[in-house]
């Protein structure tokens, strides 16, 4: 289109498809990210449904290639995963605690030199 000279008209209407080209991506995104969380096995465990969100998992595990599935993901290890992760999420650790890891001391001490 040589948009560097004569056509300088043109530069509004490539500005126009993008900002189109962002509303109607940002809807669709939106609608396809709302849709994939509401099924979210995480989503209906808890909300109290926690056949259903097993269901799901079990579904995920077997297409990432878990044969035994079945077996292995039962509700009692699911609430007890639960329970771990809910314990976990309660002790809430301070920053400071960041500073006892050598790996990202090093990288705190790389970031703020460059």
């Amino acid at each position: 289109w040589d948009l560097v000279c004569d056509s300088q008209s043109l530069t509004s209407v490539a500005k126009f498809v993008f900002m189109a080209g962002m509303m109607v991506g940002g809807i669709l995104g939106g609608h396809l990210s709302d849709s994939w969380l509401l099924e979210s096995a995480r989503w209906l465990i808890i909300n109290n449904k926690p056949e259903e969100g097993l269901k799901e998992l079990r579904k995920a595990a077997h297409r990432s290639g878990m044969k035994n599935a079945r077996d292995t993901l039962t509700l009692e290890i699911l609430q007890s995963t639960m329970k771990k992760e809910l314990e976990a999420a309660q002790k809430k650790k301070p920053p400071c605690e960041l500073l006892h890891m050598p790996n990202i001391c090093k990288r705190i001490s790389l970031l703020s030199f460059t």
